[in-house]
């Protein structure tokens, strides 16, 4: 249900959750920028989709694409001003959709998400270091 949230938000601006994730990403940068190798990292998506991804921000003029000044070799996406524009008027209608969808849950109900969510990351963080150390 939220997906289809999500959707109907950013359908208006031509874009997918995975255009707009990867636009929060840039956004959410302190040097407003990442490769598409970071993204992909911080994204969960395949490079080839990144290329797609980054491709559509560029076309929208939403992200400038450009060779990174200090590694010639190292490609940077760098959100625009009409990029942050967009996030920044996104961005509350998401937290509203979000806000709505937690209204049915008390506060003691939230609170006892908020522990469970906390075990559970922890336990995943503790697996993940098993095999990342």
């Amino acid at each position: 249900a939220m997906t289809l949230r999500l959707q109907r938000l950013l359908q208006p601006h031509g874009l997918v959750e995975a255009d707009f994730s990867a636009l929060m990403q840039l956004f959410g940068s302190p040097s407003k920028s990442a490769s598409p190798g970071e993204l992909c990292g911080l994204t969960a998506q395949h490079p080839t989709n990144m290329t797609r991804i980054a491709d559509a921000l560029v076309r929208k003029r939403l992200a400038t694409r450009a060779t990174d000044a200090d590694d010639r070799r190292r490609v940077v996406l760098r959100i625009t001003a009409r990029g942050e524009r967009l996030a920044r008027t996104l961005l509350p209608q998401l937290s509203a959709e979000i806000q709505g969808a937690f209204a049915v849950l008390s506060a003691r109900d939230k609170r006892q998400l908020d522990r469970l969510l906390q075990r559970l990351a922890a336990s995943l963080d503790a697996h993940t270091e098993e095999f990342d150390p």
